[in-house]
């Protein structure tokens, strides 16, 4: 059979964009940076741990080949935010690809029920998952505005799906 159209790496090529991933540095936010790197972006990756997040940059970038930037970023503190997408924007020069996908839960109470669950545990819920999309997202649209669009990834949890606490 002949091609009629497009080879798939032309229609799925990311030259000349710059994508970000938040959470990274690790787990299935790595896997994804690097998918990105072999369609050609050029990254930003994100962790709470700035060493973890310089350690991932480099090995994606010698693996991959492409320019990998590694980045302190606390989702959840709207100033860390703010500073790492301003760096982007003086370094790489913007954002065409966000990929929310820092996530995460915690539970300091000990307890497996809702009624032992700690308020504190459940706020670290929505703030990583909830409040850091939403801040991440606020400044990534002007820059994807300026550079004629872009996309935006949200990555959610089984966990949203299947729930942890037992009621009984």
């Amino acid at each position: 059979m002949g091609r009629r159209g497009p080879h798939i790496k032309e229609l799925f090529s990311l030259e000349g964009r710059i994508a970000m991933v938040t959470g990274g540095a690790q787990n299935l936010g790595l896997d994804m940076a690097e998918a990105l790197g072999e369609a050609g972006a050029e990254l930003v990756i994100t962790s709470r741990e700035a060493d973890k997040a310089r350690r991932a940059a480099d090995a994606i970038s010698e693996d991959v080949g492409v320019s990998v930037l590694g980045l302190a970023m606390d989702v959840t503190d709207e100033a860390s935010v703010r500073a790492a997408f301003e760096e982007v924007a003086d370094g790489p020069g913007g954002v065409d690809v966000l990929v929310n996908n820092a996530g995460g839960a915690r539970l300091t109470g000990g307890g497996v029920t809702v009624e032992e669950r700690l308020l504190e545990d459940f706020r670290y819920v929505l703030e990583v998952n909830i409040l850091g999309t939403f801040l991440c997202c606020r400044e990534a649209i002007p820059m994807m505005r300026d550079r004629g669009g872009g996309s935006i990834i949200n990555i959610a949890s089984i966990a949203g799906m299947v729930g942890r606490d037992r009621w009984v």
